[in-house]
């Protein structure tokens, strides 16, 4: 959970991330692979943060859904 960052923020960080895992797996045997998701809100509270993280765990099974059509 990141407080007080905008999506553009957000998605230059994973990109940034996934450069890193990019450049790691060029240069080791033993390769890293992650899956990840992100959801925003403007608010915390017990009924949002359920949500978000609800929004964020899907964009993730998404995310990897995509890689594997590669």
């Amino acid at each position: 959970i990141l407080l007080g960052r905008t999506e553009k923020q957000i998605q230059a960080g994973l990109e940034a991330f996934e450069k890193k895992i990019q450049e790691h797996n060029a240069a080791h045997t033993h390769k890293i692979d992650v899956a990840y998701g992100y959801a925003l809100a403007d608010r915390v509270d017990a009924q949002q943060i359920k949500a978000v993280l609800r929004q964020a765990d899907q964009r993730m099974y998404d995310q990897k859904a995509s890689r594997a059509q590669y």
